[in-house]
């Protein structure tokens, strides 16, 4: 998506650079989501979730507890292992660490 706009990852925000990892991570919400998604913002309002599952719900309410700051998925609710799989767990855990390190947890060299 940011090569798409021509803007490279390291120049972008933080934030939005989590909300797009999450709304990336399911082929089903990426389809709801992508035609909302302007260059440095996300129309939450106009992504059309019918037929998404309840990690790729989970996934968007963390995607917008994000962007705007506001607690639409409480903690509790992510870490509950029969609400949420293991995927839109790490996921979830992947964007909160992407919103507070940027673009460098893309850089990370594990041994």
């Amino acid at each position: 998506m940011c090569r798409l706009q021509e803007i490279p990852v390291e120049k972008r925000s933080s934030i939005l650079l989590a909300v797009l990892f999450l709304l990336t991570a399911d082929d089903k919400l990426w389809s709801a989501a992508k035609n909302p998604i302007y260059i440095d913002s996300f129309d939450f309002q106009k992504m059309n979730l019918n037929g998404i599952n309840t990690d790729s719900y989970a996934i968007y309410q963390m995607a917008k507890t994000i962007y705007t700051a506001r607690e639409y998925i409480r903690m509790d609710e992510i870490a509950d292992k029969f609400l949420i799989g293991d995927q839109a767990f790490k996921a979830i855990i992947h964007s909160i660490l992407i919103a507070k390190y940027g673009a460098t947890v893309f850089q990370v060299k594990f041994k």
